[in-house]
């Protein structure tokens, strides 16, 4: 009988242990559990809202007033001509909607996520053209197509990025949970959690895209391209 009831007490002993009210790791874990059904049962919304921007064209400026615009944006202009310019003005946000901190027990807050937004995309791009250039001609028509083909570039890879979030966004909310801590205000919040794990997509997206628009600004390209109007 001594055997069966040390037996019953130790039983009783471990599962107590176990409750979240006794340790401290197995507290975390039941709440850290609860809160992530918390969040199973109401899903985030993710909303992607993506824009191409109103094209506009300028032929006011000057081809040294252009390349101070150049220089301005991206630091590489070693031209002494530049007759054309496009500049996208891109832009991304993030905005995330969440539940605020539920308390849960043993000090423990929830946070959930119930809208996850990112908008993205070009505050109506401009192209630049000098306005030595006179329209119709061979030198007007190239430069038009170049710049467009920067435009276009731009696109492409706008809705490359744009495909990306659709497929990953769903999976970084998934894989990241709930937000479970011991403070009703955290120091990092879900924005700041979920901008650091977007921020590497942006990059990935968008260096790809700057090195391919160096690329078409190339002293080899311009020199191909100006074998068109000889």
């Amino acid at each position: 009988m001594k055997k069966i009831g040390l037996t019953y007490l130790f039983l009783i002993t471990a599962a107590a242990s176990l409750l979240p009210e006794c340790s401290p790791a197995a507290s975390r874990y039941y709440w850290e559990k609860r809160c992530r059904q918390l969040m199973a049962d109401r899903p985030a919304k993710v909303v992607i809202a993506y824009n191409f921007g109103e094209l506009s064209y300028d032929m006011s400026l000057s081809s040294a007033q252009i390349k101070e615009k150049d220089i301005e944006k991206r630091p590489r202009s070693q031209y002494s001509n530049i007759m054309g310019l496009t500049l996208t003005n891109q832009y991304h946000n993030y905005a995330v909607t969440d539940s605020g901190p539920i308390e849960m027990g043993n000090g423990y807050y929830c946070t959930i996520p119930l809208e996850v937004k990112i908008m993205t995309g070009y505050l109506d791009p401009i192209i630049y053209l000098a306005n030595s250039m006179e329209k119709g001609t061979c030198v007007f028509r190239k430069t038009v197509r170049h710049e467009q083909q920067h435009l276009d570039l731009a696109h492409i890879y706008l809705q490359r990025y744009v495909k990306e979030l659709e497929k990953r966004v769903p999976l970084m909310i998934k894989e990241t949970g709930p937000l479970l801590s011991l403070s009703p205000n955290p120091e990092k919040g879900l924005l700041q959690i979920y901008q650091e794990k977007l921020d590497v997509i942006f990059d990935f997206y968008f260096n790809e895209w700057r090195e391919n628009t160096r690329k078409m600004d190339s002293n080899e390209n311009y020199e191909r391209e100006s074998r068109l109007c000889r």
